[in-house]
């Protein structure tokens, strides 16, 4: 499931994701390997930039995202 969003700020385990309507915590554990990467490359605070982001679909149903 693919998801448009911007990173609001990000800890070890879960990031904090904001696509305009929604902003909640997800598991990086639920992100698309390539996306959790991504999250290591920018500040704890995020970087600003709305992003596509991969996640499991029933993380991004459970969070409101769909």
């Amino acid at each position: 499931m693919e998801i448009t969003a911007t990173v609001r700020a990000k800890t070890k385990l879960a990031v904090l994701l904001d696509d305009g309507e929604i902003e909640d915590w997800v598991p990086r554990s639920c992100l698309h390997g390539g996306d959790d990467l991504y999250l290591d490359k920018i500040p704890i605070s995020g970087d600003g930039e709305e992003r596509v982001f991969r996640m499991r679909r029933w993380q991004a149903h459970l969070k409101g995202f769909i």
